[in-house]
């Protein structure tokens, strides 16, 4: 799911959005916070594995198929002069996430006794990522430079 999320994210930002990052990383969120709150409150006896199957294909198309609307949006909305310090400083935001969250999941996992608050944990994670990016990035216009290559 995240492979394919990668890719589509991508058409869909430059085909669709016109070249604009931060609605569809906006988007992405939204429905990656769904779908979190969505997954941390099913009951497991209630659903078939082919169900839960796909339910965790779309997670991954989202949660974990951003990556290349993140840095596409990062390189575009700093200044050309500070796009290593930009993308180096998310890639380490990025890679904190993925050694920190796991054992955090799993301690909130054992301390509650139920997977539904360490989803929500991790919805609440995107939502943060969210207020960030609506507060403090600006996108770049590059509808019009977007649309005058076609």
């Amino acid at each position: 799911g995240g492979i394919a999320g990668r890719v589509c994210w991508g058409l869909i930002s430059d085909f669709v959005a016109g070249g604009r990052r931060k609605p569809v990383f906006l988007a992405i969120g939204i429905i990656a916070i769904i779908q979190l709150l969505f997954l941390g409150h099913l009951n497991r006896d209630d659903l078939e594995p082919a169900y839960l199957f796909l339910i965790i294909l779309l997670v991954g198309f989202t949660a974990i198929g951003f990556h290349g609307i993140l840095y596409g949006l990062i390189v575009e909305a700093v200044r050309k002069e500070v796009v290593g310090l930009g993308t180096g400083f998310t890639l380490t935001i990025t890679f904190l996430g993925v050694i920190l969250f796991p054992p955090l999941f799993g301690h909130i996992v054992d301390r509650v006794g139920s997977y539904t608050r360490a989803w929500d944990m991790l919805a609440l994670s995107w939502g943060v990522a969210l207020l960030i990016l609506i507060f403090f990035v600006r996108e770049k216009d590059l509808t019009k430079n977007f649309l005058d290559d076609r």
